[in-house]
């Protein structure tokens, strides 16, 4: 049975941190995180379906900001 996608929830973690909520429930094809400092980010996303099932974390490879 096929649910279909409803949304998805993006996490950030800066310099090896904990993770810290960008979006949730978000339908956006792109996301921009703002007015962050320089460093080493990472981001994380999963996807939601219609009756609320979660897939597994995607995360990014480390971006750097100078």
């Amino acid at each position: 049975h096929y649910a279909g996608f409803k949304s998805y929830d993006v996490e950030l973690s800066v310099n090896g941190g904990a993770w810290r909520r960008a979006r949730t429930g978000s339908t956006a094809i792109a996301v921009t995180i703002r007015n962050e400092k320089a460093g080493k980010y990472r981001l994380r996303i999963r996807a939601r379906d219609r009756v609320g099932n979660l897939s597994a974390w995607l995360t990014s490879a480390t971006l750097t900001v100078h």
